[in-house]
């Protein structure tokens, strides 16, 4: 009802290459119309989904819900071996990517396991007909919010039947799945509601993974779900095109990562950048050395809801 209820506001800016403005009735419509494709192209009942966060990733995971599939975001930075682990443990005939990411993708990761069956959701978008993509935003347009869940056909009942498929890092051995169930994920989203994080008003800046279980909630669900919009880069590695974002934000919200790799002037970058742009601030961070821990904890000195492997913390 989230994305029904903002009609022809804008839902989500994607900035993978020029800026794109999508209304909440159109990404609704067009994953609506991909969920028909979906169920057409595959009867498992999950689908693997390679892409980085952007108007793409989002069809496609909503679309995978409106099917009533379990969209698995697959970590696309594993090595071929882990990759097709995951791919054969989660039991998916179909994976779902775009062609200009594949070929991106190609290039530090030319042996990786897509299998035969692949689905080019960009393709797909830019083919449909012009016609039919109007008739179902008009038709979301005019329902009540409440009936459009009845006419997408919606399946009503969730709560502990799975919803995703996330696998960790593999940090340990071969990456672990992780099922989150309808109950899960309505229950992360409540707690950052209750928080108070994102008023109504926020404009919230994501470039998380959507295999990553912040950037997947936060940066997928909670503003498909309420009212905050949603601006997203494909990298989180790039600050300096975070800070070129700076005019997108009403209200600065911004959720970042910073990798691994320690403090380095990626870090720096982004301190720039919150410290200019950020009346609030959202930061996820794993597997930080104890001196970037300490950076970030200095970040947070306005209200911050920090997440840990995917853990909120106050």
């Amino acid at each position: 009802e989230g994305l029904a209820k903002k009609g022809g506001a804008v839902a989500l800016v994607d900035r993978t290459s020029a800026r794109r403005e999508f209304g909440g009735a159109t990404l609704l419509a067009l994953s609506w119309a991909f969920a028909g494709e979906l169920k057409k192209r595959t009867s498992a009942k999950r689908v693997a989904i390679v892409l980085p966060p952007g108007v793409a990733a989002a069809v496609a995971n909503l679309g995978c819900l409106l099917a009533d599939k379990v969209p698995v975001n697959l970590n696309f930075s594993l090595g071929r071996e882990q990759a097709l682990s995951c791919l054969q443990r989660a039991e998916v005939e179909l994976v779902v990517t775009a062609g200009a990411f594949r070929n991106k993708l190609a290039e530090k990761f030319p042996d990786f396991p897509w299998g035969d069956r692949v689905l080019d959701v960009a393709d797909f978008l830019t083919a449909y007909p012009r016609a039919g993509l109007a008739w179902r935003i008009a038709l979301i347009r005019a329902l009540p919010a409440s009936w459009t869940s009845a006419c997408l056909g919606l399946p009503q009942h969730g709560g502990e039947a799975e919803a995703a498929l996330l696998f960790t890092s593999g940090s340990s051995g071969q990456p672990k799945g992780v099922r989150l169930s309808h109950r899960n994920i309505l229950a992360n989203l409540r707690q950052i509601e209750d928080a108070d994080i994102l008023p109504d008003s926020a404009v919230l800046l994501s470039s998380l993974p959507v295999f990553h279980s912040f950037g997947f909630t936060i940066g997928l669900w909670y503003c498909l779900s309420r009212a905050p919009r949603l601006i997203t880069l494909p990298s989180p590695l790039d600050a300096a095109a975070a800070v070129e974002l700076g005019g997108d934000l009403a209200r600065k919200i911004v959720a970042g990562r910073a990798e691994a790799t320690g403090h380095d002037d990626r870090v720096a970058a982004s301190d720039r950048f919150l410290d200019r742009f950020a009346d609030r601030r959202a930061i996820g961070y794993s597997r930080l050395s104890r001196d970037a821990q300490t950076e970030l904890k200095k970040l947070a000195a306005k209200p911050c809801a920090v997440s840990v492997d995917g853990v909120s913390k106050q």
